[in-house]
């Protein structure tokens, strides 16, 4: 049976302090379901520099 194949995308806005922690929830959750997926976070033109 072939991996299910998932993705995930989510603005970025405001989040600077959470960004590390929301990816690292993101794998420990989506790891146990597939090892086929995708995690993309979207420059939401935040004004605090969460790229940084």
């Amino acid at each position: 049976m072939e991996s299910v194949k998932i993705s995930v995308v989510s603005p970025i806005y405001g989040c600077k302090e959470c960004l590390f922690e929301l990816y690292d929830r993101l794998v420990k959750t989506l790891s146990p379901i597939s090892d086929n997926f995708e995690i993309i976070f979207v420059n939401d033109a935040c004004p605090q520099g969460s790229w940084e």
